[in-house]
């Protein structure tokens, strides 16, 4: 059967809905269902650190099916598509390169889907979360604002939130770099910097894919504005 443009946006405005949910839903899901468990020492301070947490199946689960999403989805042009299969190869290097927990220093020698030691993989893992997220900033600021030429005032309006958000995105990309120099430098290691860092990043970019699916209605067009 030969997909219409008609069915190709539908099920894109559904790839888009579902990539924002999950999104969103990451870092809260991932924290929540933690408190419950019996966790090693610091799996609070970051999505990446739950990993060894009771709610790893959250973390695991969660990234794997955004790295699908991504990697199935083709967006409105060429540039869009390979953003989006740079996003879905990051979001799997995240599960399958787990980050370190100091706790597990002395005892683990091997981590991950390839069993690299802990800091070969810990940096895998860095290189492959600063890809999502420094993609995810270029989706909001340089691919979502794109029009077919008719700027209606709900684009405008969308832009506004599309642009709103890049800027949060980016502060929360630099407040895990210096945030986390700082605490180091203060020796609050305690303080989970890193999991509020995503949490900025990854919930005002889950909006943005929501805004972008057509779900809130009150922010897309009217038939008439786009005649």
């Amino acid at each position: 059967m030969t997909l219409t443009d008609e069915m190709r946006s539908s099920i894109m405005r559904y790839q888009q809905m579902i990539l924002g949910t999950l999104c969103i839903l990451l870092a809260p899901l991932c924290i929540f269902f933690g408190l419950f468990g019996d966790n090693p020492e610091g799996w609070y301070m970051s999505v990446s650190a739950t990993y060894y947490a009771n709610s790893n199946m959250f973390m695991i689960g969660e990234l794997v099916a955004i790295g699908i999403m991504f990697l199935s989805y083709h967006g409105y042009d060429t540039k869009d598509t390979i953003l989006s299969t740079i996003q879905g190869v990051s979001a799997l290097g995240v599960v399958a390169f787990p980050t370190k927990l100091s706790c597990f220093d002395e005892f683990v020698t091997q981590v991950g889907l390839f069993g690299f030691d802990p800091n070969t993989s810990h940096i895998v893992h860095c290189i492959s979360t600063f890809l999502l997220c420094g993609t995810f900033w270029i989706n909001l600021m340089f691919l979502f604002t794109l029009s077919n030429g008719n700027i209606t005032e709900k684009k405008k309006l969308r832009n506004l939130i599309y642009r709103i958000c890049g800027v949060i995105v980016i502060l929360g990309l630099l407040t895990l770099i210096f945030g986390n120099i700082i605490c180091n430098s203060l020796e609050y290691n305690w303080f989970p910097i890193t999991l509020i860092s995503e949490f900025i990043i990854f919930v005002p970019f889950g909006f943005s894919y929501i805004v972008k699916s057509g779900c809130l209605e009150f922010l897309n067009d009217d038939e008439e504005e786009m005649v």
